[in-house]
């Protein structure tokens, strides 16, 4: 509905003009009846509103004052007004400010509706226009984004890549580079009870910080955008060279600002320097292997691969660790056989003689590491895992002697095992068996709550505890894992895939496939 406000002075003209005709047959709904240009402008400050028609004069603030207001404003409204036979420079001074009709009093029902007609025509094509522009930039958008992860993902051609550049108008000189990955943790908040919406608003409020400091930044040149798995990248280029000191400065004040305005943990981290467009998926690989380590590490601060490797040389040829045997006793539930490969570890620390308490700490930490990202990998309730590795970790570290904090890895293991086995929701296990079964066909929230006897709210909240995901996201991601096989082992077109994985609508498929991977069907087919 289109909403619209009446302005005239005299009350009886009011109470003509909304009943002379049916307002709701337009498609237009009254929103406001008001007797002067004050009080007008005073509404149209709290609400927007789509067509004003007013009084030319009045007392006080006249018409043409409503109307200037609007035009300063520019507000995407449509102004019609009320004369008398004596006010025609009034109506000539109305129509340089723009107006869509003046209507003379008393008001013909006949010449009201066919401006109405007219009025609404303008606004639908306004509206489309809009819409447009909109589509235009947000579609450019993500063709930026796009070729950008591209990128950093080593999956475009150097041609190919200075292309779209020209055509996107990225300048790309530049001869150094540096990735940094920010990705968002727990809202102080909202907590955990983040709707789709809020979540959106988050991810903008975050990209809108990060290009806001590297513009106010005088030193440091980047750009930024989000990958196919919803992180903000940041990547720093220069043509003579990057000091990652001062890349770190820089995102460490962007935590701060992050953490004041929107209140927003943040887990962030620094890639290598590498030189040349070739070597840029380097740095940007290096940073997001280094997010696994938020597992083991507080939020809002700035990890970069320097620490980790620093830690990894204190050990090197002092200690072997297997962690790939570990986290396959672990996976397998072989609770004796990930005990002994714990102890084995800390009978090695036992045994050197240059062992320093960092060095057992820092054992620890990888340790833990490895078990609770395998444990995220193979359960459905991620986040409370999470909690339970971080809680035993902090618990471990304050044990005072090496077999203490071995004995207490062992009994963590247990633990971890045991609440992998206890917590497997039997519905959701039932709703993920379903999904497997018929996602090529069509399959809702709704349905599945229909088919097993329970409310479909409390479904999909149970759904987003147990998996970490909401249920159209799950969806969509399992439907494109079974369209990249298609596209890989299949001769079929991308339309028969998208019939196949359950999508009637090929462009819908396109879309959804293009936002989880980051190309098209047919790029990845390629």
């Amino acid at each position: 509905m289109y909403k619209i406000l009446l302005v005239d002075d005299e009350p009886l003209i009011l109470e003509g003009l909304e009943h002379l005709i049916k307002w709701e047959e337009y498609g237009i709904e009254i929103v406001g009846k008001v007797p002067s240009g004050e009080e007008a402008i005073a509404f149209l400050k709290r609400k927007q509103v789509d067509i004003v028609l007013t009084d030319i004069r009045m007392p006080g603030l006249s018409g043409l004052d409503v109307i200037e207001f609007v035009k300063s404003q520019e507000m995407n409204t449509r102004c019609m007004i009320l004369s008398g036979y004596d006010e025609f420079e009034y109506v000539k001074k109305a129509a340089m400010l723009g107006i869509d009709n003046y209507l003379l009093k008393p008001v013909n029902k006949e010449e009201l509706s066919a401006t109405l007609l007219s009025v609404i025509e303008r606004l639908e094509k306004q509206a489309s226009s809009v819409e447009k522009q909109r589509y235009v930039r947000e579609a450019l958008d993500i063709l930026r984004d796009n070729v950008l992860v591209r990128l950093v993902s080593d999956t475009i051609s150097q041609q190919d890549f200075m292309d779209k550049c020209l055509f996107l108008n990225i300048d790309f000189d530049y001869e150094f580079f540096i990735t940094a990955i920010i990705r968002k943790s727990k809202n102080h908040l909202t907590g955990d009870q983040l709707n789709s919406h809020d979540d959106e608003l988050i991810h903008y409020g975050l990209r809108n910080i990060c290009e806001e400091m590297i513009m106010r930044d005088i030193h440091l040149t980047g750009l930024v955008f989000q990958d196919t798995e919803d992180d903000i990248v940041l990547l720093f280029m220069d043509e003579k060279g990057l000091d990652p000191l001062q890349v770190k400065s820089l995102l460490q004040e962007t935590i701060v600002n992050i953490q004041s305005f929107l209140k927003q943990d943040v887990f962030v981290t620094m890639g290598t320097m590498e030189c040349g467009q070739g070597d840029i998926h380097v740095s940007y690989d290096k940073a997001k292997q280094l997010q696994h380590y938020s597992l083991i590490y507080p939020v809002n601060q700035v990890i970069h691969v320097s620490d980790i490797d620093l830690q990894r040389d204190r050990r090197e040829g002092a200690l072997e660790i297997n962690f790939e045997q570990l986290e396959a006793a672990f996976l397998k539930r072989e609770k004796e056989e990930a005990a002994s490969i714990i102890q084995s570890i800390y009978k090695q620390m036992e045994q050197m003689e240059h062992k320093t308490p960092s060095l057992v700490q820092n054992v620890t930490i990888e340790i833990m590491f490895h078990l609770i990202r395998s444990s995220k990998g193979s359960s459905s309730n991620n986040e409370q895992l999470d909690i339970n590795g971080k809680t035993a970790l902090i618990h471990i570290l304050s044990k005072k002697t090496m077999s203490e904090i071995s004995e207490a890895i062992v009994e963590s293991i247990h633990h971890m095992i045991d609440y992998k086995d206890k917590n497997e929701n039997p519905m959701i296990q039932k709703v993920l068996k379903t999904i497997a079964e018929r996602y090529s066909s069509e399959i809702s929230l709704q349905s599945l709550a229909d088919t097993f006897f329970i409310n479909s709210a409390y479904l999909g909240q149970l759904f987003k505890k147990e998996t970490g995901q909401l249920f159209t996201s799950y969806l969509n991601q399992y439907r494109i894992e079974r369209a990249k096989e298609l596209l890989m082992n299949r001769a079929l077109s991308a339309k028969q895939i998208a019939l196949e994985v359950g999508y009637p609508n090929a462009d819908y498929f396109y879309k959804v496939f293009k936002k989880t991977t980051g190309v098209y069907p047919s790029e990845y087919k390629q």
